[in-house]
């Protein structure tokens, strides 16, 4: 690790940092990252038999203009180059270097109010979700499949609340004593009345 004074040292340094600019954009930039940050070393479709401790895989050979051709090797060394790409513990694919960094998270968040400056959070609402992704309808009712669910009450992971309001529940088919359609009003007491003074 750098002492203080090593590190002062490279930070007094006026650095001049090169870029080139990218052939084909911004967007290929992204992509070319992409591939190392966000994947694995080698996907699954990549591999195409797995027999007698041998693994073949596809590859794209750039020396022969781009060609795929497969490579057959031993099971051992295709591990040991897939582990390889595994980073060592305490480091990571993608860090933020300086105001973008963690320690100065809450830093940043302050000046961005200074300057008018509010990260806007698209958020949805998970009945929205659940339509969109799952195809699933969460207000639908489960029994006829037209009708619209009502809530009625809700409460948190403790249980419900001490005090709760008359409310009218449906009596399902399988109820013991209902009907189908049929609802009952449910007198619910206060746990304070319940006690005695």
């Amino acid at each position: 690790l750098l002492t203080t004074a090593e590190r002062k040292k490279l930070y007094d340094k006026p650095w001049v940092v090169y870029a080139k600019q990218p052939f084909g954009g911004p967007q290929q930039v992204i992509e070319y990252l992409g591939r190392y940050t966000h994947k694995v070393a080698i996907s699954n479709h990549r591999i195409t038999a797995i027999e007698n401790g041998k693994v073949t895989f596809r590859y794209k050979d750039y020396a022969d203009g781009c060609k795929q051709k497969e490579m057959t090797i031993e099971a051992t060394e295709f591990l040991r180059r897939f582990c390889l790409h595994i980073l060592p513990k305490g480091f990571r694919k993608i860090r933020h270097y300086g105001f973008l960094s963690n320690r100065c998270s809450q830093a940043f968040k302050q000046h961005q109010m200074q300057m008018g400056v509010t990260p806007v959070r698209k958020t949805s609402d998970w009945k929205i979700i659940a339509k969109e992704k799952l195809h699933f309808d969460p207000e639908q009712c489960p029994c006829c499949k037209t009708g619209k669910m009502k809530e009625l009450l809700a409460f948190d992971n403790n249980g419900p609340p001490e005090c709760l309001p008359d409310c009218v529940i449906p009596v399902r088919p399988s109820h013991p004593g209902g009907q189908a359609g049929i609802t009952r009003r449910v007198q619910l007491q206060q746990k304070q009345q319940q006690q005695p003074a």
